[in-house]
């Protein structure tokens, strides 16, 4: 207990000395997240008539809305049987090239009438390529690693100079990508682009791959631009600084299980803990006031860049976690897969964490 309190003030400490961060200055962009916001809010609180007005009032604002959104609102409009919206929001995901699951159409059958109609949005077919050749140089040693990084480190930080490099040239020569230049095709859960993981991989504390490119303006730059969304620009940026200026150890949510194969799907995962310093009985006075402080600090910064305050992120997690089947995907509702090898193990994971009541 004493080494978490040692890190939590650390982190406080860390927060208040007074470094810059990034914003997003694009005031149109700011409210279209807000709205977004409310419209992903009614979601969880099974609002779907409200959350489709929101989305609506959402897409007025932005002509080139993310694929998150328009995937969401398809939902939506597919759970009201708003055949109009689902139809048209369909067609946009079917020319990013998603990956539907085989059973979808099956499943909205009388909702969903596929017209195929010829794509007002044209993919560059070269750039996807250029793509999906870093990204797969940036795997290749990760994955004949089999989670020994330090077995292949040398050819691990080659590979990831080489793509590193070459992607901020692709950035530089096309702007930074997105589904409307690459679509979808073959993309991981949750809207994640695969060349995000080559900047992943240039995070300032890779202790195996060493950052060889700062990719911090061009993630700025393309925030602003709406290119990618808050949710993955502060993860990125903060990687890539080594910072940590939009989430805190307090609302680290976690699932656990006893056993896990690399590459394979995890079973029997018991949700959700979170840290104990989230809830307030489990601090002292003192504790507790600086905590508050600094939750207020980090809510300020979230506000300002689009992204839900801390404690709305955290119910967004747990919703999530507890509705495994649900179709809307929030890509900063995150819940880590904690390994319980043994019992001592499980003695020192309930210390820090405990069950969201």
């Amino acid at each position: 207990m004493k080494a978490l309190i040692f890190l939590v003030f650390g982190l406080l400490s860390y927060f208040f000395s007074g470094q810059t961060y990034p914003t997003l200055d694009n005031d149109k962009l700011l409210l279209y997240y807000q709205t977004i916001h409310s419209a992903e809010k009614h979601i969880i609180q099974n609002e779907m008539r409200e959350a489709l007005s929101q989305y609506k009032t959402a897409f007025k604002m932005n002509a080139k809305p993310p694929a998150k959104d328009i995937y969401n609102s398809m939902h939506v409009a597919i759970e009201l049987k708003d055949k109009d919206f689902a139809n048209k929001q369909y067609e946009v995901m079917r020319c990013f090239q998603y990956p539907f699951e085989e059973d979808f159409l099956a499943k909205n059958k009388g909702i969903i009438a596929p017209k195929n109609k010829k794509c007002k949005n044209k993919l560059n077919a070269a750039l996807i390529v250029k793509l999906d050749s870093l990204f797969e140089l940036d795997q290749k040693y990760r994955l004949l690693s089999k989670g020994d990084y330090k077995k292949v480190q040398k050819e691990m930080t080659l590979g990831d100079s080489i793509a590193s490099t070459r992607l901020l040239e692709l950035i530089e020569k096309y702007g930074f990508p997105t589904e409307y230049e690459i679509g979808l095709a073959g993309i991981r859960p949750k809207f994640l682009h695969k060349f995000y993981f080559i900047i992943w991989h240039q995070s300032a504390g890779n202790a195996y791959s060493p950052q060889r490119v700062n990719f911090f303006p061009y993630l700025q730059k393309a925030l602003n631009e709406g290119k990618i969304i808050p949710e993955y620009a502060t993860f990125l940026m903060d990687l890539n600084n080594g910072t940590n200026f939009f989430i805190t150890d307090a609302h680290d949510l976690r699932s656990k299980t006893h056993h896990v194969v690399l590459g394979e799907k995890v079973e029997h995962l018991e949700c959700c803990y979170i840290n104990k310093f989230y809830y307030p009985e489990n601090r002292s006075p003192e504790q507790n006031e600086k905590i508050i402080q600094n939750f207020a600090r980090i809510n300020a910064r979230r506000t300002k860049i689009g992204l839900f305050i801390l404690d709305e992120m955290v119910q967004k997690g747990i919703h999530r976690a507890k509705n495994p089947s649900t179709p809307f995907l929030f890509p900063d509702a995150r819940v880590r897969v904690q390994v319980i090898p043994n019992e001592e193990a499980e003695k020192q994971f309930l210390i820090q964490y405990m069950k969201v009541k």
